[in-house]
C-alpha cells in the first residue's frame, strides 16, 4: 500500500470566528489521516489561538492587499504536495479529503473538482448546485502545489481570484473547464447561502463581519444553525447506510 499524500487544508480567514470554531471542528473530523490545516487570519488585534493537532494558526497584525495575496500566503506556508481549499463558512463532509485524494490518483489530474455539490439556503431541503463557470464552487477545488507555483498562483485580486486562478490552470492544462461527476452520495460540501455572516460576492450574509479586537480562543464545535446541522448529520448517515464498507472504517485512501 502507498503513502498517503500530505494534504495542506488553507483556511484564509477575516471576521468569522463562530464560523472558525465549526471548520475546525470539521477538518478533526475527517476519516484521511495525513493532513494539515493552515488558519491564516489578518483581522487585526484578534487574535485566534489553540492547539491542536496538524492545525496552524497564524496570525497577521495588518490586511493583505488582496485576496488573492492572502491565499498565495497560505499555499507557501502548507507542507504538502496537494492543497485543498478549506474556507472558513461553508461545510465539509468527514469524507472531503479522502473522497477527493482518491479521484485526483484514479483520474490521473492534478486539479479536481467535482460537478455537483449542494447549497443552504435557509431552508431544511437543500439545494442541487453544479460546477459552472460563474458561479461559486472554489470551496471543492483541490490541487498540486506544484501546478499552483506552475502558473503563478493567484492573481493579486479581491473578487473572483479564484477564476482569475482557474484561468491560468485551464491555459496551462490546455482545458476549457475542469469537472468530474461525482455520486450523490459522494457529494462532500455544502455552500452555506445563508449566512451569520457577510459574504464577499453572493447575497444570504445576515449581519456584518464580527471584527472586535479581542483573543478568540478556538473551540471546535458543531455547526449552530439547526437546519444546516440536522442537513450536515443527514447526509452523513446517508451516506453511511449507502455504503457498509465505509461505515465499517475502511481506511482512507482506499478505493
Amino acid at each position: 500500500m502507498k503513502a498517503l499524500p500530505l494534504v495542506s487544508c488553507i483556511m484564509p480567514t477575516y471576521g468569522r470566528p463562530d464560523y472558525v470554531n465549526e471548520s475546525v471542528a470539521m477538518f478533526l473530523a475527517q476519516d484521511y489521516p495525513n493532513k494539515e490545516l493552515i488558519i491564516l487570519n489578518d483581522c487585526p488585534r484578534q487574535i485566534f489561538a489553540g492547539k491542536f493537532h496538524n492545525v496552524c494558526i497564524v496570525n497577521r497584525n495588518s490586511r493583505y492587499a488582496s485576496l488573492g495575496e492572502k491565499r498565495n500566503s497560505c499555499i507557501d506556508m502548507a507542507r504538502g504536495a496537494i492543497i485543498a481549499i478549506w474556507d472558513d463558512d461553508d461545510v465539509y463532509l468527514p469524507w472531503r479529503i479522502s473522497y477527493s485524494v482518491n479521484e485526483m490518483d484514479r483520474l490521473g489530474t492534478q486539479f479536481y473538482r467535482p460537478a455537483d455539490f449542494w447549497a443552504y439556503w435557509g431552508r431544511e431541503i437543500l439545494h442541487e448546485n453544479q460546477s459552472v463557470p460563474g458561479w461559486i464552487n472554489h470551496p471543492w477545488v483541490m490541487f498540486e502545489k506544484a501546478l499552483w507555483k506552475a502558473v503563478g498562483g493567484y492573481p493579486a485580486m479581491n473578487i473572483r481570484e479564484d477564476d482569475g486562478f482557474y484561468e491560468r490552470v485551464h491555459r496551462k492544462l490546455g482545458e476549457r473547464f475542469i469537472k468530474y461527476e461525482i455520486e450523490q452520495t459522494d457529494r462532500f460540501g455544502i455552500m452555506r447561502g445563508t449566512s451569520q455572516y457577510q459574504h464577499t460576492s453572493i447575497d444570504g450574509g445576515q449581519h456584518p463581519l464580527d471584527t472586535t479586537p479581542r483573543r478568540h480562543n478556538i473551540t471546535p464545535a458543531p455547526i449552530r444553525d439547526p437546519l444546516l446541522r440536522a442537513a450536515h448529520d443527514r447526509l452523513i448517515a446517508q451516506r453511511y447506510a449507502s455504503s457498509p464498507r465505509v461505515a465499517g472504517g475502511v481506511s482512507p485512501g482506499n478505493p
